[in-house]
């Protein structure tokens, strides 16, 4: 987010089960578990913004998991603490695509990433976040809409983008490079690379994260 000069979420797309969506990783000492936001199976169908969430007893569970994942860091206690009333606050909320959008904006104010982020139904229009329109089109779309060169994305995306559209609009496709990032001492023997964010911010603080996330460019490979 901090490397992008605009940050569009894709929540027109169809909901996947077993993914990112509504799930990520913590270590513990019976090794690294997930963290996973109950979903309402009838969502598996629906588009990511209208996945519901089946019981509202998440955050609570979350919260002690994150607390005992992170007990004992450096700066766990500040982390928690900063989360612990953004949790409480999910009580009643159904959404997942709100949980998702609060977290991501939680994290950008405690690490003081200022990238724009736009939905992607606020940048193109109803026809193309159609669920049978071709992903790169809807993807060409919205890099033209925001005047963009240049479109940085995961190594999943190379699964299904159709590059060759892309070469053909003057639009670059660079792919995310995480096996530079540095390392860091984590609560755990070992390193797990995948964990949350969280899991970084416990570890060096926010001070740290915040100057490294700000002042370094996230390497990515020149795919077009």
């Amino acid at each position: 987010m901090a490397t992008a000069d605009v940050l569009v979420i894709l929540d027109s797309a169809k909901y996947t089960k077993n993914d990112w969506r509504n799930r990520n990783i913590l270590r513990g000492a019976n090794g690294s578990f997930w963290l996973t936001v109950p979903i309402d199976r009838r969502s598996t169908n629906a588009r990511i913004y209208d996945a519901t969430i089946s019981d509202t007893r998440w955050a609570n569970k979350h919260l002690v998991s994150i607390r005992e994942s992170l007990a004992g860091q450096k700066h766990s206690n500040r982390i928690t603490e900063l989360l612990a009333s953004e949790y409480l606050s999910f009580a009643d909320e159904c959404l997942l695509h709100n949980v998702n959008m609060r977290l991501i904006r939680a994290i950008c104010r405690l690490t003081s990433i200022s990238t724009p982020i736009l939905l992607d139904t606020q940048v193109t229009t109803p026809e193309l976040l159609s669920p049978g329109i071709d992903p790169t089109l809807r993807l060409i779309t919205i890099c033209k809409e925001l005047n963009a060169t240049s479109y940085l994305t995961g190594s999943k995306a190379m699964g299904y983008l159709d590059l060759e559209q892309f070469r053909n609009s003057s639009i670059a496709v660079e792919m995310a490079d995480y096996s530079t990032l540095p390392v860091y001492r984590q609560k755990y023997e070992g390193f797990e690379p995948r964990v949350s964010v969280l899991d970084y911010l416990a570890a060096v603080g926010l001070d740290q994260a915040t100057e490294y996330l700000n002042s370094s460019q996230l390497p990515s490979i020149a795919v077009t």
